[in-house]
């Protein structure tokens, strides 16, 4: 992963501009209230990608709104295993995002 993207992906998740949710990408509301994000979420939004609006109010990225698509993986230069540990602390383990902030600082290869 560059090294950039990743502090500028670190910094996201420790700035509070994000809430936190699981399973999906991220989950709008109408309202704009109850926006939540992923770690990898954070990072897609971080990039600029387009969101589009999805079935379960689910945000998509090339129809995929619970997994980081592979194209998008390479872009970011993180690996499949990469991808499926930050799922896991989010998703299984609950890891708040410093804590996701932190394992990525500290796991994560940037060059």
């Amino acid at each position: 992963m560059n090294y950039e993207l990743k502090k500028k992906w670190v910094w996201a998740l420790r700035s509070g501009l994000y809430k936190q949710g699981t399973k999906f990408l991220h989950v709008y509301s109408d309202e704009g209230r109850n926006n939540t994000f992923c770690p990898l979420g954070v990072l897609v939004d971080i990039c600029g990608e387009e969101w589009v609006k999805g079935d379960f109010s689910a945000m998509t990225i090339f129809d995929e709104p619970q997994i980081l698509p592979k194209n998008l993986m390479k872009k970011y230069g993180l690996s499949s295993d990469e991808v499926y540990v930050i799922t896991m602390l989010n998703d299984r383990s609950l890891y708040s995002f410093e804590q996701i902030a932190t394992y990525i600082a500290r796991n994560v290869p940037g060059v």
